[in-house]
């Protein structure tokens, strides 16, 4: 039911560019996802985390956070959208259910949630 299929992660480069030049952006203090409309790429997903965030260990338990909160709120998400879920410094303090919270949040505030546009 909650599962996070590989399919539906964004791997390639092409894909990535398209996304960050394409997508809107919506910040938090902790997190930035951008996010586009598109046929070709819908309902993929994409996590980052840059090098200025800390070591590979870091950076890892960072998109893991970024995929469980992903994964719990994917069947929410409207399925005609490719969203990339940027980590920003102030995560490596937070537990999962706050990277939830804020990932709610930005996405009412995107517009992508089902409840939020009356789906």
């Amino acid at each position: 039911m909650y599962e996070l299929s590989k399919k539906n992660i964004i791997r390639s480069k092409i894909e990535f560019n398209n996304v960050y030049r394409d997508g809107r952006s919506y910040v938090s203090h902790s997190l930035i996802i951008r996010v586009m409309k598109s046929k070709n790429i819908k309902g993929k997903v994409g996590f980052a985390v840059g090098k200025k965030i800390g070591n590979a260990v870091i950076r890892n338990r960072m998109k893991r956070l970024l995929r469980e909160a992903y994964r719990f709120c994917q069947h929410d998400i409207i399925k005609d959208v490719s969203i990339i879920l940027i980590a920003r410094e102030p995560m490596l303090n937070m537990k999962c259910a706050e990277v939830i919270g804020v990932f709610k949040k930005l996405c009412s505030k995107s517009n992508i949630l089902m409840r939020s546009r009356g789906e």
